[in-house]
């Protein structure tokens, strides 16, 4: 994609916060879980005490208690070590930060729209919000254990980007990138997408290209895939503001948009039960790689 539509398109999304932060699925925090799993400890589980029961203990005649004026001896616990640093490239409106701060992680959320970014303070108070693009990443080199990007590697200049993200990761550090897909095993969906095929099929080639790319990377080591469901309640408003909200529509002439949004109303018309709306079905597409350093 030339350089002056990716920004173009890029920007759209700050027209439209409102709309992007009500209408957009979340992200689920099995598919978190995965991407980072070996960045927090495994939790100690507690002894089961019953397994001694079966023994018996015989007294030793000479021991003695300790007297209670000086106790035992202690040994203060070591601290907790600090949680993982996890670098969110295009954080948006917060939708993954919030999941990513939930599962215990330090998240500094990057964002260069700053509409987008104002929302996600409110959202995500306890993230660090950073403006900048994800190809000039104003951290210092080594200093994240993770960059995650939700659903927006296929905007960035990807070899500026991949090699920021790799100056910016501690050696070893995790890669991780999600797309949320729509289910179109689901009739209604698949003729949803066929709507909007003409808009999106640049970003889902853009998202292919990308993992071929990474399969060959010398940054990176080849990635790993898992796949999670995901499951949105949506009604005809909400509907209408999912479509309107991709920049690939967001972008389009005033007329063109119109003409999309009228369909996609009628899709819904044709196909919701009242008043019960639908339910969007979406496939979370994870990829995890390591850095080579």
């Amino acid at each position: 994609m030339e350089e002056s539509v990716r920004r173009f398109r890029s920007r759209s999304f700050g027209s439209v916060a409102d709309v992007y932060e009500q209408s957009r699925p979340g992200y689920p925090r099995d598919a978190v879980r995965w991407l980072l799993a070996d960045l927090l400890p495994e939790p100690i589980p507690p002894y089961d005490v019953s397994a001694f029961d079966s023994y018996a203990v015989t007294p030793d005649p000479s021991y003695a208690a300790p007297d209670p004026a000086i106790g035992y001896p202690t040994t203060p616990p070591p601290p907790p070590p600090p949680p993982p640093t996890v670098v969110e490239l295009a954080a948006g409106t917060g939708k993954m930060t919030a999941v990513l701060a939930a599962e215990g992680h330090r998240v500094i959320a990057v964002e260069p729209s700053a509409p987008l970014l104002l929302r996600l303070i409110r959202n995500v108070p306890e993230a660090t919000p950073v403006q900048a693009v994800a190809e000039q990443i104003p951290l210092a080199d080594g200093s994240a254990d993770a960059v995650v990007v939700a659903h927006a590697f296929h905007w960035f200049d990807t070899d500026a980007a991949l090699a920021e993200i790799a100056r910016v990761l501690r050696p070893g550090g995790i890669l991780g990138l999600l797309w949320n897909y729509r289910d179109e095993s689901v009739p209604w969906v698949r003729q949803l997408s066929s709507l909007l095929a003409a808009a999106e099929r640049l970003e889902a080639r853009q998202a292919e290209d990308l993992i071929e790319k990474l399969e060959w990377s010398r940054l990176f080591t080849p990635p790993e895939y898992a796949g999670f469901r995901l499951w949105q309640p949506v009604n005809r408003e909400g509907l209408l503001q999912m479509v309107a909200s991709r920049s690939s529509v967001a972008s389009l002439p005033p007329a063109e948009r119109e003409d999309v949004l009228k369909q996609v109303g009628d899709l819904y018309d044709e196909t919701a039960r009242q008043p019960e709306g639908l339910v969007m079905p979406y496939i979370t597409a994870c990829y995890r790689m390591r850095v080579r350093k």
